[in-house]
């Protein structure tokens, strides 16, 4: 006895096989239609956002659904975001030792500021980022882009970050172990304001894992899926992300709240 397979049936018949598989999938279900409108809107404004943010936003509009659901009709609708190849780089080392504060749990804004540097890539050529979170909200607070990986990079972030919050001398300052940080002019630009340093160990990104979670979800969400220009084209597309990441992004460990959200919430409570 033959057995008839998919595969028989669409050689004897000069029908391709995915349009069995298209004419077995179940009807699609009521009110499919409006959720993938919504979605579409919804990435229309933020279109680096995920399923589990496109989930959240679809709440916020009182729209009952699942993450699972939302995944399923974005793949259908092939509304997911498509990242460009991981590219590879090995670069930094080590510099001196200093306490590792990295497990200190903020309570409060500007207790806790975590630092870290990232490579772009342009078209032509390679520039470099770096960032400053505040980790209590998750918030990045400082950020500057330049041609080369110097000292003068990270005071960039560091100076913006001091502008736009004034933070006590109590704050914790921590980063990895590369030169820039360890530099005379970064240390003494911390000690101008009674900050205190402290470093992660040899090796050891677990120690900064905040700040490895911003940058994975900015080269994910925006720098892997971005061709830029030049280093002006990169400043404006990486400003607006990280303006919608403050300000949009929910978290789960802030309660699916966005990093500005979350620090509202708290001055809120600090004045009651």
């Amino acid at each position: 006895m033959v057995r008839l397979t998919i595969t028989i049936f669409s050689r004897a018949f000069n029908i391709p096989r995915s349009a069995f598989y298209r004419a077995a999938q179940p009807a699609p279900r009521k009110g499919d239609l409006r959720l993938v409108a919504a979605i579409k809107d919804i990435l229309i404004k933020h279109p680096r956002y995920g399923y589990r943010q496109v989930t959240n936003r679809l709440r916020r509009k009182r729209l009952v659904i699942n993450v699972k659901r939302t995944l399923r009709l974005m793949r259908l609708h092939d509304l997911q975001t498509k990242p460009l190849r991981r590219p590879r780089w090995r670069g930094g080392h080590a510099a001196g030792e200093l306490a590792n504060l990295s497990q200190f749990s903020p309570t409060a804004p500007d207790q806790l500021w975590l630092t870290d540097i990232t490579f772009v890539r342009l078209r032509s050529h390679w520039i470099y980022l770096a960032v400053m979170i505040d980790a209590f909200a998750r918030r990045c607070i400082g950020w500057a882009l330049g041609t080369r990986i110097t000292t003068e990079l990270t005071l960039d972030a560091l100076r913006m970050a001091l502008v736009y919050r004034r933070p006590k001398a109590t704050l914790v300052h921590h980063s990895d172990r590369g030169s820039q940080y360890g530099s005379a002019a970064y240390q003494d630009a911390l000690l101008e304001q009674g900050l205190t340093q402290s470093w992660s160990r040899p090796g050891t990104p677990t120690d900064n894992p905040v700040c490895e979670r911003f940058i994975g979800t900015l080269k994910r969400a925006e720098i892997w899926v971005r061709a830029y220009v030049d280093i002006e084209d990169a400043q404006a597309s990486i400003g607006a992300f990280i303006h919608d990441y403050n300000e949009y992004r929910s978290h789960s460990s802030l309660g699916k709240r966005s990093p500005a959200e979350f620090e509202r919430m708290y001055h809120q409570a600090a004045k009651s």
